[in-house]
């Protein structure tokens, strides 16, 4: 014979079920009450003070001082670009980016730095020459990975994340071809020794990663996102590229968590907390 329990056993039980599902329905909820993702334009106050600094090319030079002028509404976050034309690692007779970078770091103390080079670095390495070893040969590239990782230490040390952003696509073959070298030795770079990376020639494309001048927005209008030297990247792509990818980046890093993609599809979010490399891009 089954024994049914009385009523009052079944309420307290019933109750006590109850209590367990709201206790652990409010901790969901708390752990996602987070602020909504960045967004350009927009006003906030940030829990703590964040630094972010943007270096590297003329890319760079131009993305910086954009996401200046956009993220200004955000107290308490503040970004320092000091991007410089026609740099990269393979000439520091020219432009020194380890010294440049280390005396940046010094002085301003980042949270975050992305780093946008590779688009001048289609060339001999200073101080190659002489080895007689050309571009994007096995020694070139070796000496390539020694120039990266020099950057790596020096965030390392002062205690910045790092994030690279590699070239992006370009319509003519030959250049186009040498850049995707250097793009998969950057990645192989991050991947190996944990750095974050957003790949740059997945950022701003077609749907089979081909070079385009315009792209179609979610609202279906149409932005021209490459100057007319197809090199450089107009106002639109750049807000493109923070949409898609550097706000997920920083919102990531701020809050300890992934936001809701803010750029629409192909945005992609960095999901490992613990430091490893998370490749990421948007189309």
């Amino acid at each position: 014979m089954i024994h049914m329990p009385n009523n009052k056993i079944l309420m307290a039980v019933l109750c006590v079920a109850f209590a367990l599902v709201s206790c652990s329905s409010l901790s969901y909820t708390n752990k996602r009450s987070l602020p909504p993702p960045f967004e350009l334009g927009g006003h906030g106050q940030l829990p703590r003070p964040y630094r972010v600094m943007v270096a590297g090319d003329s890319l760079s030079a131009a993305l910086g001082p954009q996401m200046k002028r956009g993220l200004e509404g955000y107290a308490g976050l503040e970004i320092i670009p000091i991007g410089k034309s026609s740099t990269g690692l393979c000439r520091p007779d020219f432009y020194n980016w380890p010294e440049v970078l280390e005396k940046s770091l010094q002085a301003y103390h980042p949270n975050l730095v992305f780093m946008w080079v590779g688009t001048n670095d289609d060339q001999n390495i200073y101080g190659m020459s002489n080895l007689g070893e050309p571009p994007f040969s096995p020694e070139w590239k070796r000496a390539y990975m020694r120039k990266m990782l020099e950057i790596v230490t020096i965030c390392k040390r002062h205690r910045a994340r790092l994030v690279f952003i590699t070239p992006p696509v370009m319509p003519d073959g030959a250049f186009n071809n040498k850049l995707a070298e250097i793009d998969s030795v950057m990645l192989y770079v991050c991947a190996h020794y944990k750095v974050e990376a957003i790949d740059g020639r997945k950022l701003l494309t077609d749907g089979q990663g081909k070079f385009v001048r315009e792209m179609k927005l979610p609202d279906g209008t149409t932005a021209t996102v490459r100057t007319p030297d197809t090199v450089h990247i107009t106002e639109a792509g750049n807000r493109i590229i923070m949409q898609r990818a550097i706000l997920p980046h920083l919102y990531f890093h701020i809050y300890g968590s992934a936001a809701a993609k803010t750029g629409g599809a192909g945005g992609v979010v960095p999901t490992n907390k613990r430091g490893g490399a998370s490749i990421s891009g948007g189309r």
